[in-house]
């Protein structure tokens, strides 16, 4: 008995992952964004943090101007999204009386520009002047910086946009209708990839343009040199995640903010643990061995597994 229960105690602890940092935040988390070692967190009291992953330490941290509502409240905005390209940060904001603008840190100065559409969920840069704006009628909206307004779009379907990544000249848009859209910029064309019967929450892509998307459906589906493989989940996978050469993948696997890091090979499970967490709104890997949390809460937590 004493031998059954030492294998069990050893067999759960080789699955687990160690807390091995938290990075704090004054509000609750909205996002996160990874670009090489600085995690873009945003949050839904006008903050945006920079942290430097590699360090671990806090590059920046803005808080934006009050904005009006329509019923003559005067609050924070919220950070939908974040984006940073060479010293230039980008922020996708709430503005006064329902709009939306973009913000842009530089310089130590903030600078705002008004949008038209209110429909915007999400922001990236393609490159220092252009930026893609996701819309959630599912359009996207390319966004000059210069000229200061939209000067071109795209439509992909009817159904609502669910998540946007961007990655060397790719554009991905996963949608309600369980649709994965590639559209590659330069030569105007687009890969349609039906990955899940229902509506998506999350998408990843890895640098070798390997997918995950998790959805309602309770799959997170990898595809991966044009073949498409399910990892089932026991609970709608809000949130996904996956390393940068696409050879593991996590994603949250349980009502209780479980989650479960995996082979993409083989889907082989390497990890299991709880977050203690709400409802994850973001997994993203750093490195061989850690992985970033975060949920509609304050704080980010950093794991190693």
């Amino acid at each position: 008995m004493r031998n059954i229960l030492v294998f069990l105690l050893f067999f759960s602890l080789s699955f687990s992952a160690n807390l091995v940092d938290t990075v704090e935040t004054k509000h609750n988390v909205l996002g996160l964004n990874l670009k090489d070692n600085l995690l873009i967190i945003s949050t839904d009291g006008g903050e945006l943090i920079v942290h430097n992953m590699e360090s671990n330490s806090t590059l920046i941290e803005l808080e934006l101007k009050y904005i009006e509502t329509f019923f003559g409240d005067f609050v924070r905005p919220r950070v939908l999204s974040g984006d940073i390209i060479g010293k230039k940060v980008m922020m996708l904001g709430e503005s006064d009386f329902g709009k939306k603008a973009l913000y842009f840190y530089e310089n130590d100065k903030i600078e705002k520009q008004e949008l038209k559409y209110e429909g915007i969920k999400k922001a990236l840069f393609l490159d220092e002047n252009l930026i893609v704006l996701a819309s959630m009628s599912n359009e996207i909206y390319f966004y000059d910086i210069n000229k200061a307004k939209v000067v071109s779009q795209k439509k992909f379907s009817t159904a609502s946009l669910s998540d946007m990544e961007v990655k060397n000249g790719l554009i991905f848009v996963g949608c309600e209708s369980g649709i994965v859209y590639v559209y590659d910029i330069t030569n105007d064309d687009t890969t349609i990839l039906p990955l899940h019967k229902d509506n998506i929450y999350d998408i990843e892509i890895s640098d070798n343009f390997n997918i995950i998307s998790g959805g309602v459906d309770k799959h997170a589906v990898l595809y991966v040199n044009s073949k498409r493989r399910i990892f089932e989940s026991e609970f709608l996978v809000y949130a996904v995640g996956l390393n940068s050469n696409g050879s593991k993948a996590a994603i949250m696997s349980s009502e209780d903010s479980d989650v479960v890091v995996f082979n993409t090979d083989n889907l082989d499970i390497i990890s299991q643990f709880n977050t203690g967490q709400s409802i994850l709104n973001g997994v993203k890997f750093y490195g061989s061995n850690l992985l970033i949390t975060s949920a509609y809460e304050k704080n980010i937590k950093i794991w190693e597994f």
